[in-house]
């Protein structure tokens, strides 16, 4: 019974850690992706997804492609890691986060200037889930 024991559980051991390891290579991979891809490809990635969502018209999802083309721009050109951010003064970090803020108030203005009230809604309530979601996802990860 003991020699028919042992086995599974470093048998089982193994698999475990291995499905562990291949998470982490699929976030990896997504990270990769996503870092390659130009702005104006995500971009338009993007403004398909909110067009099939919102029946957004041609004219609408040009304008707001246009919008988040410039939004991640300016998010990559931005970028740094964290141990940057770290090592950076109090001051240029909340002039950072003022910045980051003021770019997304300006991008919130712009899809409620090209989207009529019933779509803009539709996207508040969209944007609610998906940070709902993140928010969620985060504290997942740091119980571990």
């Amino acid at each position: 019974m003991k020699n028919i024991l042992l086995p599974l559980v470093f048998m089982f051991a193994i698999i475990s850690v291995q499905a562990q390891k291949r998470g982490t290579d699929r976030q990896n991979d997504r990270r990769d992706i996503a870092a390659n891809i130009a702005p104006e490809q995500l971009a338009s990635m993007q403004a398909q997804k909110m067009t099939l969502a919102l029946d957004l018209t041609d004219k609408q999802q040009k304008e707001i492609e246009a919008v988040l083309a410039t939004s991640i721009a300016e998010r990559k050109a931005n970028k740094m890691t964290k141990e940057e951010f770290k090592a950076l003064p109090t001051d240029q970090k909340m002039a950072m986060k003022q910045k980051s803020m003021d770019q997304k108030i300006a991008t919130k203005r712009a899809f409620k200037k090209i989207m009529n009230e019933e779509q803009y809604s539709q996207f508040e309530k969209m944007a609610a889930r998906q940070k709902n979601y993140r928010g969620k996802r985060m504290q997942r990860a740091k119980r571990g």
